[in-house]
């Protein structure tokens, strides 16, 4: 009990700190139009983390409390997978078409991949919420069922996260083999960033998996175990995804660093440097 206890807490910590440090500032940060599905990520963020608050609250009884965080969880889960696909093909389209990068992601075409974001862990969630134990853990029935859906979770995760690599790995083939990449320092930074994030989501997926395998094989301690690993990196998810930006984005970093009110700190590079890299697409990481 009292390792369940200091986990949930180390979890509450990862998450309400992300919320206030790192996620409040990036809606008055944000003042450039590719930075949508950051703005999109922090949104998101805050107001599964305000839902999640309920269930710290004790207004609920234990097993619906148990029940709804699943809920919340797993949506965000979903999200972040979806999410972060698309990021990767964002991304793909930077490296491989960087003079028509504008033309293809307008403001129309921001606006349904977005929509197909949100649509997608909507509509998974549409799905488990169609069973009757959806809002309870009480029964081994019910137990089972929450299992499952977060079986399916991880594999939806899994195929998502391959993705992402393939789509990754495959733009940095390309334009190393066609000599595209216009600036070396700025594009390792922003790989490195985007693997970083989907190679999170491959152990987010996988640790859950694992825990999944570990319940129907009857080893319900490794399963707990296991299943706190992976909310503990679900956690950690947001802070490579916005650590990872600070570092390749020095426009993103200024902004974020005033803020704060620490100008001095943030001027570490020219002006004109920081301008000719976000037009030339070269931060366009989302």
């Amino acid at each position: 009990m009292a390792d369940k206890v200091g986990a949930d807490t180390t979890l509450a910590i990862l998450y309400y700190s992300a919320a206030f440090v790192l996620h409040t500032a990036l809606p008055f940060t944000i003042t450039q139009p590719f930075y949508v599905f950051i703005l999109l990520f922090c949104l998101c963020y805050i107001i599964l983390t305000s839902l999640a608050a309920v269930a710290y609250s004790g207004l609920l009884s234990f097993d619906i409390e148990r029940a709804y965080y699943l809920i919340v969880i797993r949506f965000y889960t979903l999200f972040a997978g979806s999410w972060n696909t698309a990021v990767c093909f964002n991304r793909f389209t930077a490296i491989i078409w960087p003079l028509k990068y504008e033309q293809i992601w307008t403001q129309f075409m921001t606006t349904i991949v977005t929509f197909f974001i949100l649509a997608y862990a909507m509509i998974f969630q549409a799905m488990f919420l169609q069973n009757p134990c959806w809002y309870s853990t009480s029964t081994m029935e019910c137990v089972e069922y929450q299992v499952f859906s977060t079986y399916v979770v991880a594999i939806s995760v899994i195929l998502h996260a391959l993705l992402g690599l393939f789509l990754i790995m495959g733009a940095l083939g390309i334009a190393r083999w066609k000599g595209i990449l216009a600036s070396q320092n700025v594009e390792t930074k922003l790989i490195l960033q985007t693997l970083a994030t989907t190679t999170s989501l491959m152990c987010v997926g996988a640790t859950k998996f694992i825990a999944m395998r570990k319940f129907y094989d009857g080893q319900i301690e490794l399963h707990l175990i296991t299943a706190q690993i992976g909310n503990i990196i679900l956690a950690l998810y947001s802070y490579v995804v916005i650590g990872g930006l600070f570092l390749a984005s020095t426009s993103f970093r200024e902004a974020y660093v005033r803020f704060f009110r620490c100008d001095s700190t943030c001027r570490t590079r020219s002006a004109k440097r920081r301008i000719s890299q976000d037009r030339r697409g070269s931060i366009m990481v989302f």
